[in-house]
């Protein structure tokens, strides 16, 4: 709770300095309305409020929205001419406002003393408003330099284990498709040993003969797909076209990492995405789906 202070010289209603002598101090007012703070007519107006509420200048300023309450600390220390610790913070002042005889031999007029006296309980220390805000931008920059770099290194991550997979996945189908070419030539060496002893029926020769047209077309598609997939390497990912019938998103859920299907073509890189979630992501580039031989491409995204 911040306590409230009261200056023992000076008027309640205007925080303007008591009448101690012809030497007057520039009022608070003024000295607000010459650094282009307020208006004549908001000091007009706030000089009303106070008085009819009993408060202070500075108070209504500041509660209003009007001034921030460094700058009205910064005012008073100027109008007291010197360091001042008020309920506004501690100010320092631009410059001193007394003036000072010119008969030779006189001493400077002694500014009025100040009192700062709590109106209950012990004063709080105040710690200056730019020390508070530099503190928290500090650590929000800090916190925001972490998260970004726990998602590049989760992204490299995502990456490796996509790479990881699809390699697995193309040896597997490798694999399945060597296997399936050795059953077919056993059976085709079975077959052709059964034609040349003259033991197959007429059914059992077409069905040999449907089985061979089959073998055949299927090496086709496959000589086929591994052509496009060659393509697909020997061309830069930047240009390779996908389907536009729908593609898919690849980014950092709740509890790990997602794969989300959308349709349509896929966004480009540095476009910004939304997810059901209501996350933005940016798109970091765009490459193949995650699946051999898919035609669709797959949007890998970082939350911005």
């Amino acid at each position: 709770m911040t306590s409230r202070f009261f200056l023992e010289n000076l008027l309640p209603a205007t925080d303007d300095p008591m009448p101690e002598s012809a030497n007057q101090r520039p009022r608070l007012g003024d000295l607000l309305i010459s650094r282009g703070l307020i208006t004549q007519e908001q000091l007009d107006a706030s000089l009303a409020a106070s008085r009819e509420a009993g408060t202070a200048l500075g108070q209504v300023l500041v509660e209003s929205g009007l001034v921030p309450a460094h700058a009205i600390a910064m005012a008073l220390a100027d109008q007291h001419g010197g360091p001042l610790k008020t309920e506004f913070g501690f100010a320092t002042g631009g410059a001193s406002h007394h003036s000072r005889s010119d008969s030779a031999g006189e001493a400077p007029a002694v500014p009025p003393v100040l009192r700062l006296a709590p109106t209950g309980g012990a004063a709080e220390p105040v710690t200056p408003p730019a020390v508070v805000e530099g503190e928290s931008l500090r650590d929000e920059i800090e916190g925001l330099r972490a998260q970004n770099n726990a998602a590049s290194a989760a992204r490299v991550a995502a990456e490796q284990a996509l790479e990881t997979v699809r390699d697995e996945l193309t040896g597997a189908i490798a694999a399945a498709a060597e296997l399936r070419q050795q059953l077919a030539a056993e059976r085709a060496k079975n077959d052709t040993a059964a034609m040349a002893a003259g033991t197959m029926s007429v059914e059992e020769l077409r069905a040999v003969i449907e089985l061979q047209e089959q073998a055949l077309a299927a090496a086709a598609a496959r000589e086929r797909a591994r052509d496009r997939d060659a393509r697909l390497v020997a061309e830069p990912v930047s240009a390779r076209t996908y389907s536009n019938d729908r593609h898919f998103l690849f980014a950092a859920g709740s509890e790990g990492y997602e794969l989300f299907e959308r349709s349509g073509p896929p966004p480009s890189p540095a476009e910004r995405v939304e997810l059901s979630s209501g996350r933005e992501y940016r798109v970091v580039r765009v490459g193949p789906a995650p699946f051999p031989g898919a035609p669709e491409g797959c949007a890998y995204l970082e939350l911005v």
